[in-house]
C-alpha cells in the first residue's frame, strides 16, 4: 500500500492497464459530460454549439451518468475522467462528481480552468480528485481572444489556478502548440514552473469529429518547439510491438482497458472514434463493453503498414486514422510522414 501512496497517477494507470489488457477489463473510463464550452477554441475537435448539439442528440442527466458509473464499476472500472466540452459548465457537476466519488472511484478532471471559483475549490478540498489537468492555451488575454474567442480568458484561468495552488490542491498543465499560440511557449513553460507543476506539450491537432467543426488543419504548426527530452520524457522516440503480430492497437494503451462515453450516450475506445460505437444506456454497460471488444478486434492494419520500415516507432492508432481519414483502417499519409520524419531525425 505504501508504494501506491507514493505512486504517480500515470504510473498507477500503466500498472493497472497492463493487467486489464490481458483480461479485457474496462479499468478506466471517460465520461464526456457535455460538448458545450464557455470557450470557442478554433482547433477544438469536439465542441458544439447548443443548436448543433440539439440537432445531434441530448445531454444525459446526472442520474443517468451515476447509474452508468455504477454499472461500469461493477464491470471493473476503477478510475473515471470527467471532461467535455468544458465539464464545469454543467450546473449538476457537483452532484455527478460527489456521487461518483462516493462509489470509491478515482476521478480525473480535464478542464480549461476558467470556471474555478470558491465553490469548486471547496469541493475539491473536501473530495480531492486523483488527478486534474488544465489546458493553458497561451500566456496573455490577447492569445486567448485570438485562439479561444474570449477576451479575459487568461486572467480567469490564472485566477483559478492560483486559488487551487493556495488551497494546496494539485494539478498539471498542458499546452497544444498552434500557429496562434506558439510564440507564448516559453512564457507558458515559466508559468508552469512558477506554479510548481508539470507541463505536457503537444503539437498534433486532431480534425473535428462527431459533428463538430474546427480550423485544426489551418492552425497546425509546421515546426513545433520540441521540449528537452530530459525534462519531458514523453517526447522521446518510443518503440512499440510489431503491428503485424499485435494488430492495429499495438501502440494503444487504451485498447481492451478503457472506453470513452460521449455526451449523447455512444461508447467507443477513445474520443476520436465514431464507427463501431455501442450504446450502453440502451443495452447496459457490460453487454456494450463486450460488443465493443468484438468490434475493435475485427479491425485490421492498413495495407501500407505491412511494408512500413518504421512500424515499431509508429504511435498512430485506429482512432487517429479515423479522425484523419474517416476510417480506422485507412492510413493517414500526413501522420505517416510525421512518424518517418521523427525516426529519421533521431541519431
Amino acid at each position: 500500500m505504501a508504494g501506491l501512496v507514493n505512486m504517480s497517477w500515470r504510473d498507477y494507470q500503466q500498472i493497472v492497464r497492463a493487467q486489464a489488457r490481458e483480461l479485457g477489463i474496462p479499468a478506466f473510463g471517460t465520461f464526456e459530460l457535455t460538448p458545450l464550452c464557455n470557450f470557442n477554441c478554433k482547433m477544438c475537435y469536439v465542441h458544439l454549439t447548443p443548436e448543433r448539439m440539439h440537432e445531434l442528440g441530448r445531454l444525459r442527466t446526472a442520474d443517468e451518468w451515476l447509474d452508468m458509473a455504477r454499472q461500469a464499476s461493477e464491470a471493473g472500472m476503477v478510475g473515471v475522467t470527467l471532461t467535455g466540452g468544458e465539464v464545469l459548465t454543467r450546473p449538476d457537476f457537483e452532484e455527478i462528481y460527489t456521487g461518483i466519488a462516493e462509489m470509491g472511484l478515482f476521478i480525473s478532471i480535464l478542464s480549461n480552468g476558467s470556471l474555478i471559483d470558491e465553490r469548486i475549490v471547496d469541493l475539491f478540498r473536501r473530495i480531492p480528485p486523483a488527478h486534474m489537468r488544465f489546458t493553458l492555451y497561451g500566456a496573455s488575454n490577447e492569445t486567448y481572444e485570438g485562439l479561444c474567442g474570449v477576451s479575459d480568458g487568461f486572467d480567469r484561468v490564472m485566477r483559478g489556478l492560483r486559488m487551487l495552488k493556495d488551497a494546496e490542491i494539485g494539478f498539471t498543465l498542458s499546452m497544444t502548440q498552434t500557429k496562434l499560440n506558439i510564440a507564448d511557449y516559453e512564457q507558458v513553460h515559466r508559468i508552469a514552473e512558477e506554479l510548481g507543476t508539470s507541463l505536457i506539450v503537444g503539437a498534433s491537432l486532431v480534425p473535428a469529429v462527431r459533428g463538430a467543426t474546427s480550423a485544426a488543419r489551418e492552425l497546425q504548426v509546421d515546426a513545433p518547439i520540441i521540449p528537452d527530452s530530459e525534462t519531458c520524457p514523453e517526447v522521446q522516440l518510443r518503440t512499440f510491438p510489431s503491428r503485424a503480430e499485435c494488430g492495429p492497437f499495438a501502440a494503444c494503451g487504451s485498447y481492451r482497458t478503457s472506453f470513452w462515453l460521449d455526451w449523447d450516450g455512444r461508447m467507443n475506445m477513445c474520443s476520436f472514434m465514431s464507427k463501431n460505437s455501442v450504446l450502453p444506456f440502451e443495452i447496459g454497460f457490460s453487454r456494450a463493453w463486450d460488443n465493443l471488444l468484438v468490434n475493435l478486434a475485427s479491425l485490421g492494419n492498413p495495407a501500407e503498414c505491412k511494408e512500413c520500415s518504421v512500424g515499431n516507432n509508429c504511435h498512430i492508432c485506429p482512432g487517429l486514422m479515423e479522425a484523419e481519414t474517416g476510417s480506422p483502417e485507412c492510413a493517414a499519409s500526413r501522420l505517416c510522414q510525421s512518424v518517418r520524419e521523427a525516426v529519421n531525425g533521431v541519431g
